[in-house]
């Protein structure tokens, strides 16, 4: 084992060009990652090599993650739209949108997409995280609602409604009870910056958290499931105790 050293930790060992969100594989051997360019890379630690480049039609890809068994891997994006707006007075202008693309499961050995998920959703970002089980998927288009997924079937169990807020990141524990969520809705008159813990099997709200003074982030629950820790545009981490 190497000796702790700070100077190790200071050092940025590998640097790979490849976008923008990245995540490892449960074996720690390679990472995928993607960002504006619209395609998925996947690398290979050891080597620091790119040994697969997944195209995909999209403008940005604003999130990738492997099942915990370490067999698929799931990404989702956004497409620019231009449309034809002809004004009152016979102008005519373009105005360009974004529209969240579907999520894509593809199978993390001979990386063809297996599954499509069609979460009808629209914005430039999309959050998503596999249940500690990988039986589940959450999404999230950045809108008031998390949908939770059958990850072998592809359909939609249940929709989560939040009754403010545009949700901003998602995380399960580590037991797969609970989802957590952080809020971010800057340009609303009432922001809702909280954190929401929902009952992942009956997908009710049962505790929401307010401390923030701007929008969550990030967020993530400890590995024994007893604390969240979120980060928020505000510059401050908190620490909150659950359980």
């Amino acid at each position: 084992m190497v000796p702790f050293s700070l100077e190790t930790y200071r050092t940025c060992s590998i640097t790979l060009e490849g976008g923008s969100a990245a995540a490892f594989s449960p074996d720690g051997k390679n990472v995928i990652s993607s960002g504006s360019s619209g395609s998925i890379k996947i690398w290979k630690i050891s080597t620091e090599n790119c040994v697969k480049t997944l195209g995909w039609g999209l403008d940005g890809i604003s999130s990738v993650a492997y099942s915990p068994d370490g067999k698929y891997f799931i990404a989702g994006g956004s497409k620019g739209v231009e449309e034809e707006i002809i004004r009152e007075n016979g102008d005519t202008i373009l105005s360009y949108t974004f529209s969240v693309g579907d999520v894509k499961i593809f199978d993390a050995k001979t990386y063809d997409c297996v599954k499509i998920l069609k979460t009808n959703g629209s914005g430039t970002q999309i959050y998503l995280a596999y249940s500690p089980d990988g039986k589940k998927i959450i999404s999230s288009t950045g809108g008031k609602s998390i949908k939770i997924w059958d990850a072998e079937k592809g359909e939609c169990v249940k929709t989560l409604e939040a009754s403010s807020g545009s949700v901003s990141c998602l995380a399960y524990s580590p037991n797969g009870k609970y989802i957590v969520s952080g809020s971010n809705n800057p340009y609303s008159k009432t922001p809702d910056n909280s954190i929401r813990i929902w009952d992942a099997e009956s997908g009710k709200c049962i505790k929401t958290l307010e401390g923030h003074t701007k929008g969550v982030r990030s967020i993530a629950f400890s590995p024994d499931g007893k604390h969240i820790v979120s980060g928020s545009y505000d510059n401050t981490i908190k620490i909150w105790k659950i359980e």
